[in-house]
């Protein structure tokens, strides 16, 4: 068996021959991307502990109490109900931008989405939110439903001038300047939405 020695980088174990062609580097450190492996295992340790977290679990749990039963949003408490349209707010929005929110079903929520804003202290977001829905639908209510939102973006606007007008919004919201993640976890810590898928 080959002997091997510590690189002199990284100290990761190599073959000696190796480090005698690589003046004592393992190839990762020699060629330069040994930081993208680190930080691949960092990624991989964060992403699996968020899989077993809590707050991954109420998530699940949410997604699949919504849409297994058709009365599964409205049987959710207040606060669940509030975490649940700005979870799919974000994740809309962060997907394909504020059009994909509103011809969405995420948009059903967006009362409730705007009423927690408020109540978080998300005055950006929010702020964001009701620009990107006045530029698409105008200063009147939303259209409640998925079908009218999605015929009024068929019939109304220049899909052209739409896109540009939602793409500066869009690049606000996604610099995150209210630290959203943030304050939506000390709101599922405040009305304790965690605490039945604690370990």
């Amino acid at each position: 068996m080959s002997e091997r020695v510590a690189c002199t980088k990284c100290s990761t174990l190599i073959l000696q021959s190796t480090g005698a062609e690589t003046g004592g580097v393992c190839i990762p450190c020699q060629r330069g991307y040994r930081h993208q492996i680190e930080e691949s295992k960092l990624r991989q340790l964060v992403e699996k502990k968020y899989e077993q977290s809590p707050a991954r679990k109420h998530w699940l749990w949410l997604v699949e109490h919504v849409h297994g039963a058709p009365d599964g949003y409205e049987s959710l408490s207040a606060p669940n109900q509030s975490f649940f349209a700005v979870g799919v707010l974000e994740h809309d929005v962060y997907r394909g931008g504020f059009e994909s929110y509103f011809f969405n079903s995420s948009a059903n929520h967006y009362v409730r989405a705007v009423n927690t804003l408020m109540e978080v202290g998300a005055t950006s977001a929010l702020r964001l939110v009701i620009d990107a829905k006045e530029a698409l639908f105008g200063s009147g209510p939303l259209p409640a439903s998925n079908h009218a939102r999605r015929a009024h973006l068929q019939t109304h606007h220049d899909p052209t001038a739409r896109a540009q007008k939602l793409a500066a919004i869009d690049a606000l919201f996604w610099k995150d300047p209210d630290e959203l993640q943030r304050k939506m976890e000390a709101f599922a810590e405040r009305h304790k939405l965690r605490r039945p898928f604690d370990d």
